[in-house]
């Protein structure tokens, strides 16, 4: 439909999910950017092999003359330019060898300085990878590094993923994986964590220095019990609730100017809730209610 509806634009961005991209064969994308890898919508796909494997559609049909960015963090993508024919472009927080680096606050492209990274944005790691993968992709367009500064300096953050709404309160509500809500945690210290939400049959996993920044977790929705058990396995204090409201109401009461309570759910809203969009108002509206007393 945008193809049709604007003829004469130059440039079209998509986001192809897993879902789409596991069952094309000629994909063949001038620009294919992967960010990341990690377990997700087992519910659908067989085993984490075939996920990963409908991912890396987006570059498995690229012709000679096209651009791959990928993250040369991630061990499944690691030699992936050793078989293709397309133009590989990699990015890194801890390989030297990769086209675009993070280095003392700065993004380098093939040891050129390019741009600085704000305090805000390099608090959390994913998105200094995010912030890599756009300069690549502007690079390749042509953009010289002024205006590939003009242009992140001027992006407004997404909404619901990682908005601060209060001084210490922050809803993340876009997070319905571990990975995300691990990406959360690694950004920030002494965390009341709100979560819960729809369970995919996908196993928890949090890293050892994500589960260390949290002081107690509050689990609501189906996958509460879930979230209990694994963080009693880990000897983490985790009170469990039917509704977001009344988890929300407790760890309220536990914060303090200290603390940070995110609302990173780290699973899909569809047991309660439509979508992610819906549970982040009602967050918000929960908020409100409470707005006197931030």
């Amino acid at each position: 439909d945008a193809l049709v509806d604007n003829p004469c634009a130059d440039i079209f961005v998509v986001e192809a999910s897993s879902f789409q991209l596991e069952a094309v064969s000629t994909f063949d994308p001038n620009i294919a950017v992967l960010l990341n890898v990690s377990p997700c919508h087992l519910d659908h796909h067989k085993d984490y092999r075939s996920y990963i494997d409908a991912k890396l559609n987006i570059t498995n049909f690229q012709s000679l003359n096209h651009h791959f960015v990928y993250l040369a963090d991630s061990p499944f993508l690691k030699k992936i330019n050793k078989n293709k024919i397309c133009k590989c472009i990699s990015f890194s927080l801890t390989n030297i060898n990769s086209d675009y680096i993070y280095y003392d606050d700065y993004i380098y492209c093939n040891s050129t300085k390019l741009m600085k990274i704000k305090k805000e944005i390099k608090q959390f790691p994913h998105k200094i990878y995010n912030y890599m993968a756009v300069c690549a992709v502007l690079k390749i367009l042509g953009f010289n590094g002024n205006k590939i500064n003009k242009a992140l300096r001027g992006f407004k953050e997404v909404r619901y993923r990682l908005e601060r709404v209060a001084a210490n309160i922050i809803n993340d509500a876009k997070s319905t994986n571990c990975s995300s809500t691990q990406a959360a945690l690694l950004g920030l210290d002494n965390v009341l964590l709100i979560c819960g939400g729809y369970d995919r049959g996908i196993d928890i996993t949090l890293s050892k220095n994500a589960l260390d920044k949290i002081i107690s977790v509050y689990a609501y929705g189906a996958s509460r019990d879930k979230i209990k058990a694994f963080m009693d396995m880990h000897n983490i204090e985790c009170h469990t609730y039917e509704r977001l409201n009344q988890a929300f109401d407790d760890a309220y009461n536990n914060l303090s100017t200290e603390r940070v309570l995110l609302y990173s759910p780290m699973f899909a809203s569809f047991d309660q809730y439509e979508g992610y969009t819906q549970r982040a108002e009602e967050f918000e509206r929960i908020i409100k209610s409470v707005g006197n007393h931030l």
